[in-house]
């Protein structure tokens, strides 16, 4: 039995409706797996990170697979299921057959094409960036288990350096030796410039960001049909990242990396779709000011998503924000008497919502509690609100931590005026606020929360 389903094209909300990279011409996939056990494969197309089905047929013969990609096909990366969890990627450029010969047990690694020379270059690619990151774990692991004061880490750092430029200038040299090939462009856009793990050698971060996108052809629609772009993309972001950053550097980090990209001569199509899977990134984590940036700004060729609202909604009435006053509550103190946060004569106040069974807040209790005991009580002092609904597992979780600083326990409620007030919607919540209760940052992590009473208090954190 033999079945088909004719291809077709359909464009996620942000590409535009024409796309110029259709092509009149048919293409036939012939995909041979050896030791197949199942009588049916799919063809896919990448849109981004997403997967799109085009095809599905049974074998003509035992492991043979017959796929036709009729006139006005979409050049792009694809992908052929050939059972449950595997699957290998094809790349479909303008040759008119593009034969796959594999093994079932090991399809990745054994792939082999005699006619496409798109795909023999791409799997090699991928082969090596597979090897390179092995050896990279490799090194990286050895690296563990020393300090980065002794010789042999600094060897191992220079050694994981050199392997990482080596595999950079390869990629980038087979790219520009077939740059005719799709699959040249492909392999452009997965690779950044390396970045060095020797704080003496090679480029500054500045430096790698500024040319981080420099091969990188923001013209080019067809990269659209690939996870690429979002993989430069995140790698770009992480650039932006310092450990050293309190909160709101961060933000403004993110916000001026991001801004620099989006005024980019680019393709419009490219661009729409940089900006929406940002979005939906940021909109995942604790920066919704960079989501704010990029709903609210026009970049060079696309308009904004939405006007920026200046007056706060009845959704925005509980936001809390640099600058302004913290709300003010009693605390209950265990020898029974009340004090309120704003009584509390610490220059600086960390008010952290928590929970017994939120597992990001368990790994930062040990770093936060480090911060606790570096600072004096004049200088810090945090109020721990936890919104477990048990008492007794709260008590014995502060008890076994030895977690002397000020312990509230309050059960979440929608109707309480504390977590109404502080806009809890999510466990580990931290908001430092000066002695009057002005909030002076809203850390995400601990590092920030370092960072940022460095600076206020003009000590180093530990």
């Amino acid at each position: 039995m033999f079945i088909k389903i004719r291809p077709f094209l359909c464009y996620l909300p942000f590409f535009i409706l024409f796309n110029f990279e259709i092509k009149a011409q048919s293409v036939d996939i012939s995909v041979n797996v050896l030791q197949s056990f199942l009588p049916q494969a799919k063809l896919y197309i990448h849109r981004g990170t997403e997967l799109e089905l085009i095809d599905s047929v049974y074998f003509t013969s035992p492991g043979v697979f017959q796929f036709t990609l009729h006139p006005g096909y979409q050049q792009g990366l694809y992908k052929v299921n050939i059972g449950k969890g595997i699957s290998l990627d094809v790349v479909v450029g303008g040759e008119p057959l593009i034969d796959v010969s594999t093994v079932v047990y090991a399809p990745n690694d054994s792939l082999k094409s005699i006619h496409s020379k798109e795909n023999a270059l791409y799997w090699e690619y991928l082969n090596v960036k597979k090897q390179q990151e092995q050896l990279g774990w490799l090194i990286g692991s050895l690296m563990d288990f020393y300090p980065d004061s002794t010789v042999f880490y600094h060897l191992l750092s220079y050694e994981l350096d050199s392997k990482k430029k080596e595999f950079y200038a390869w990629s980038k040299s087979i790219a520009l030796q077939n740059s005719k090939l799709l699959a040249s462009k492909f392999i452009q856009a997965d690779q950044g410039p390396p970045i060095s793990n020797h704080p003496k050698i090679g480029e500054s971060i500045q430096q790698i960001t500024d040319s981080w996108w420099q091969d990188f052809d923001f013209f080019d629609t067809r990269l659209l049909y690939s996870p690429h772009i979002a993989t430069r993309l995140w790698g770009f972001i992480e650039l932006l990242f310092n450990d050293g950053y309190d909160m709101e550097e961060q933000v403004e980090a993110f916000c001026n990396g991001i801004s620099d990209l989006m005024q980019r001569d680019m393709d419009v199509q490219i661009k729409q779709y940089i900006r929406a899977i940002l979005i939906d990134g940021f909109a995942k984590s604790d920066y919704l000011k960079v989501v704010d940036l990029l709903e609210t700004t026009g970049f060079k060729g696309i308009e904004p998503i939405r006007k920026k609202n200046n007056k706060p909604d009845s959704t925005d009435l509980h936001q809390v924000n640099i600058g302004s006053k913290a709300f003010d509550f009693i605390i209950n103190l265990p020898d029974a008497k009340q004090i309120r946060l704003s009584e509390l004569e610490s220059n600086y106040k960390l008010v952290f919502f928590w929970s017994t069974w939120c597992p990001h807040c368990i790994e930062s209790i040990p770093k936060i509690l480090k911060t606790y005991e570096y600072y004096s009580r004049k200088e810090f002092e945090i109020v721990a609100v936890a919104i477990d609904q048990e008492e007794e597992e709260w008590k014995n979780f502060i008890k076994a931590r030895n977690l002397k600083w000020i312990n509230i326990h309050m059960p979440y409620s929608v109707d309480n005026e504390i977590i109404e007030n502080y806009n809890v919607n999510e466990t580990p919540k931290m908001f430092l606020l000066s002695n009057d209760l002005t909030v002076v940052s809203l850390p995400a992590t601990v590092r920030q929360l370092e960072a940022k009473l460095k600076k206020l208090t003009k000590r180093k954190s530990k």
